[in-house]
């Protein structure tokens, strides 16, 4: 596969995707190229390759702006295809990897650590892989299919930890995240006994007997009374 100028533009415009998506993106300055290190300018002649470059990401909420300065001499492709091209354009392809380093110093925890097709050296031995071909994973399919934030996170480590992370893999990664955080929980019924317990009626407070003074007595009223004592005192 030919490397173009395309292929390399779209790999920084993810990186952009995602640190827009963060919430936390506030803006990014053009890239400035310099022969010393002092003396920055944002155009360079052409015919001649530039000895440095910086750019300037900002982020919301964080007081200081993020600055990433980069070597032509360290960053120039292995690759022969990569290397003819920034050599072509070095202005474009110098420029947009400072883009792309700044983005990743100030967005590291939503870009990664990744490294793209133009920083690898295909000649270099790689460390802990094994010689033998192993057939890669559909990471995007996996993403997917992860029923919980759990599962997603654990895939996403395990996919981190083979350095096979990409920036569309970023992007269905949160997506799906937050599909899942924002998914309403099942409703579980709990039993918790399969008979119903009757509890004893509550003991019923002893009444007081009301008071009966305004009922009339028994043997009758107190006139009554009054005319059968004076009868008595007569009969005597």
């Amino acid at each position: 596969m030919t490397a173009t100028i395309e292929d390399f533009a779209n790999t920084v415009a993810e990186y952009e995707t995602l640190a827009i998506k963060s919430g936390e993106w506030d803006g990014i300055d053009a890239p400035e190229f310099s022969d010393d290190g002092v003396t920055w300018s944002q155009v360079w002649p052409a015919g001649a390759t530039p000895a440095f470059a910086r750019v300037t990401v900002y982020r919301k909420n964080v007081r200081a702006p993020h600055v990433a300065v980069i070597a032509w001499a360290e960053s120039l492709p292995a690759l022969d295809e990569w290397r003819q091209l920034w050599e072509r354009k070095p202005m474009t392809m110098f420029g947009s990897a400072a883009k792309r380093a700044a983005i990743r110093h100030a967005f590291r925890e939503v870009v990664g650590d990744r490294r793209d097709a133009d920083e690898t050296d295909p000649s270099a031995p790689q460390v802990g892989v094994a010689t033998a071909s192993v057939e890669r994973r559909d990471w995007a399919v996996a993403i997917d299919l992860a029923e919980s934030v759990a599962d997603l996170d654990a895939l996403w480590r395990h996919a981190k930890s083979l350095r096979e992370r990409t920036p569309a893999l970023e992007v269905a990664y949160t997506r799906r995240r937050e599909e899942l955080a924002t998914a309403p929980e099942a409703v579980v019924d709990v039993v918790r006994n399969s008979h119903v317990i009757e509890e004893p009626a509550p003991e019923e407070t002893p009444r007081r007997t009301a008071p009966r003074d305004h009922l009339p007595p028994a043997d009758g009223n107190r006139a009554a009374r009054r005319a059968r004592k004076k009868g008595a005192r007569r009969g005597r």
